[in-house]
């Protein structure tokens, strides 16, 4: 390459950070959703229920919807308004008196869209869709709605196309408010009551429509209401206001009235109900991150095929432990976590369904009525399926990688999938259901490692070139400001036909590697820069030289220390703020050990200077303290209050005391017209006190 100029520099180094950019997205961002897989029901005949009922309050944290509260909107008549009471009894009674409860552990980002997917297709979202705002299906997946023999949905417009789109042509039926009703400056439990309305409306039209009711009474049918209500009032008015808190009896209200409308229009006794939600939300009305205000959401399930409570005479009941719930008022009552993935599968077995194909969810056995072999069918079942989709991944990464090594797990003797699939149907026959149950639960926890390990099987080799890509655009870069900035050009490249052919040679075979694998466009992009980097690198190595010799003839050992110690310092700087992004407490200690600073001009510098000194120890503390603080926090008027006259104290001290601080740090020798002319003037003064005002 010649000698490039200021301009092609900066050419070159755009192109090749737009081009690294999109390794983010190879590495990361690839789906992990695979076609082309046999699918799997468990056969009971009959299923546990004949309809499944899925209610979503979208943006419920676990705790407001099971903790007391005064009654946030009382009635004119009310008399105990104050005294804390739960605010959605129905679906109270139903953990105390009828089905199974616990918190649904959601997956980072806790945005509707990953939360929806997760709960009915058992899917941790396809993380290329952030591309796309969370809104439209990169690519489709299957589901519980897709499987069912029909699915009515009612709700937001930006949830329910997503399990229409890519479904079985006339499946599911989705009846959707528009986008103008999204509206953050209007009542959100509108939204609520037209899910309500809409679902009412349809069983009324199902007294006089034959078809319709004859449709709606077949098998498998499940049911989807989508509350969006609380998701916009926590926005607009935070989780812990009255606003929020309402919109929870409303959801509460309307789920009561629905489940006896259903349960009077089939009276059969064969509907299952499940209530939970898509994510949680912050006390500052945000979510999106793992935050555990954002991942844990309420999960209860309740009718056919459900178990019952499980409760405890006297004191605490399993599930308890974490100290969570100790505000609900539940402590006898068992409490059954799960991923919120294992929610589709819960949902596939009670209708009889079979599990989506790209489920990575475990089914929870605590839910159930199941006889102990009817689990251990099930674990089975819900292996092979999980299984199904590690063989057909494998068969396409073993079709294109050459030298293909398989996962550990599965290439023992006598531990491939079959062996202990075969192992486990022995078990079962000869009445060995909890070991079955077990070895099952291993095999489905093997099987989802095994999945993340061929996700990830080009990591390595990516991160590699991507590496060595940043590396050689440093030492490029570097070695182009010697050559015209210290060096003057006096140094042109020499290329010779060896190192011509030697760097070719390089990249001929790192291509010829990628096309046998059929890789990407993008990866032979991420080959190109690290040779084309480091092959200038090798051609201009003696620049480099005369650029370090340069630098040593006129640096004494002291220099080349201090140098060695600034780029130290610069290095840790660099891992301190990577670092932060996991423990922000990193800031506490780098803070306390800077109070320490002024110690370094030496004592007569902190005799001199004693105010200054005990004014920067005191404000590194507090910053210090500030970093250990939680991140969010909720709105505090006492907090605003002495924060703001803070700001006014220290403006109205500056103003007061400007002569005294100016004299005080002028430099040496400076007369009193110097002084005059750091004096701010009238005009100055006046936007300082407007400003502090």
């Amino acid at each position: 390459m010649a000698r490039l100029g200021r301009v092609g520099f900066l050419g070159v180094a755009v192109v090749f950070h737009v081009v690294y950019l999109l390794s983010i997205f190879d590495v990361y961002f690839r789906s992990p959703i695979v076609s082309g897989m046999r699918a799997y029901r468990v056969d009971t005949a009959p299923a546990p229920a004949k309809r499944l009922v899925l209610y979503v309050g979208d943006g419920l944290r676990a705790d407001k919807a099971f903790q007391f509260f005064p009654d946030p909107s009382p009635s004119a008549n009310s008399s105990s308004t104050q005294e804390p009471q739960p605010l959605a009894p129905f679906l109270r009674s139903k953990v105390l008196h009828e089905g199974t409860f616990g918190v649904s552990h959601t997956r980072v980002p806790t945005e509707s869209r990953p939360g929806h997917v997760a709960l009915i297709a058992g899917l941790y979202e396809d993380v290329s869709s952030v591309t796309t705002g969370w809104k439209l299906n990169p690519v489709n997946f299957d589901s519980v709605f897709n499987r069912s023999r029909h699915t009515w949905q009612w709700g937001s417009p930006d949830i329910l196309p997503m399990f229409s789109t890519g479904a079985v042509p006339g499946r599911v039926t989705d009846d959707t408010y528009g986008a103008e009703f999204e509206d953050y400056s209007k009542d959100a439990t509108e939204l609520d009551y037209w899910v309500f309305d809409k679902v009412k409306q349809l069983f009324k039209d199902a007294e006089t429509d034959a078809d319709l009711n004859v449709r709606m009474r077949e098998d498998k049918v499940v049911f989807f209401l989508h509350l969006l209500g609380l998701d916009t009032t926590g926005h607009s008015y935070r989780p812990y206001s009255r606003e929020y808190l309402h919109n929870i009896k409303i959801v509460d209200e309307g789920v009561k009235e629905i489940t006896k409308l259903i349960d009077d229009f089939y009276n059969d006794g064969e509907t299952a109900y499940v209530f939970t939600a898509d994510h949680g939300m912050s006390d500052w009305g945000s979510h999106g991150d793992g935050h555990p205000d954002n991942t844990r959401t309420p999960l209860i399930a309740w009718g056919a095929g459900v178990a019952k409570p499980s409760t405890v005479a006297s004191g605490m009941a399993p599930g308890h432990e974490d100290g969570f719930s100790h505000d609900w008022h539940l402590n006898h009552v068992q409490r059954h976590d799960v991923a919120q993935a294992d929610v589709a599968t819960l949902m596939a077995y009670l209708a009889g369904l079979e599990f989506p194909v790209n489920s990575v969810g475990e089914l929870p056995l605590s839910y159930l009525t199941a006889s102990e072999g009817e689990k251990a069918n099930a674990m089975l079942v819900n292996a092979r399926e999980i299984l199904e989709m590690y063989h057909v991944k494998e068969e396409d990464k073993s079709a294109t990688v050459l030298r293909y090594v398989p996962y550990g797990s599965f290439a023992g003797v006598n531990q491939t999938t079959s062996d202990r699939l075969t192992h486990v149907e022995t078990m079962i026959g000869s009445g060995q259901y909890q070991q079955a149950i077990k070895a099952s639960d291993e095999l489905i926890q093997l099987g989802l490692q095994g999945l993340r390990y061929l996700q990830t099987y080009d990591w390595l080799f990516l991160r590699t070139l991507v590496t060595a890509g940043y590396l050689g655009w440093i030492a490029f870069a570097f070695t182009t400001a010697v050559d015209a900035y210290v060096l003057d050009g006096k140094y042109d490249a020499e290329r010779t036909v060896t190192s011509i052919a030697a760097f070719a040679s390089v990249l001929v075979a790192l291509y010829g590697f990628l096309f046998a694998q059929m890789s990407p466009f993008t990866y032979y992009l991420y080959s190109f820069f690290p040779v084309m980097f480091w092959e200038e690198v090798f051609v201009r190595r003696k620049a480099l030289l005369a650029g370090m010799n340069k630098l040593l003839a006129k640096s004494s050992r002291q220099d080349m220390l201090k140098l060695a110690l600034n780029f130290a310092g610069y290095i840790a700087i660099l891992e301190v703020m990577v670092q932060s992004y996991y423990h922000r407490s990193i800031y506490t200690v780098c803070y306390f050990l800077a109070t320490a600073w002024p110690a370094f001009y030496g004592s007569g510098f902190l005799r001199e200077n004693a105010l200054l000194c005990a004014t920067w120890v005191l404000g590194c503390i507090s910053m210090g303290v500030f970093t250990l603080l939680p991140a969010i926090k909720v709105e505090s008027a006492t907090m605003i209050l002495v924060g703001g006259s803070l700001i006014l104290a220290v403006g109205v001290l500056y103003i007061a005391l400007e002569k005294t601080l100016l004299v005080s740090n002028a430099p040496p020798g400076m007369n009193r017209d110097g002084l005059g002319a750091m004096k701010a003037d009238g005009i100055s003064r006046g936007i300082l006190g407007a400003q502090v005002r």
